[in-house]
């Protein structure tokens, strides 16, 4: 087991113009190991905020995460190369072991307080 987690947040750009996002989801890794969580709460708040083509897209990205062929290189990839419609952040570093009650604390600081 690692000391270290990294992780990166997952984004909803609300308005291109004044920067205006919405946190939604939470990527946690290490060693193989993968967290992925978003905020059902968040998701229905979008649903109401956005056009429904947009929403839609924001819904089915987030359930349709694909896990299995996440890559440090790739969401590097997707922090770059972002559509418009969703953001990742970069990938940062905390320095507390991987395990479910570090992924559980940066999804409550980071995405969601209320489970």
């Amino acid at each position: 087991m690692t000391n270290s987690t990294k992780y990166c947040i997952i984004y909803a750009v609300l308005s291109q113009e004044t920067s205006e996002r919405l946190n939604v989801g939470i990527l946690a890794f290490a060693d193989g190991q993968v967290f992925y969580q978003y905020s059902q709460r968040k998701l229905n708040a979008l649903e109401q905020l956005l056009p429904k083509a947009a929403f839609d897209f924001y819904k089915d990205m987030l359930k349709n995460m694909d896990l299995e062929n996440l890559s440090v290189s790739r969401l590097d990839y997707l922090n770059r190369y972002s559509n418009n419609l969703f953001a990742i952040s970069e990938i940062k570093d905390v320095q507390m072991p991987y395990n479910e009650a570090t992924t559980k604390w940066l999804y409550s600081n980071y995405i969601d307080s209320v489970a």
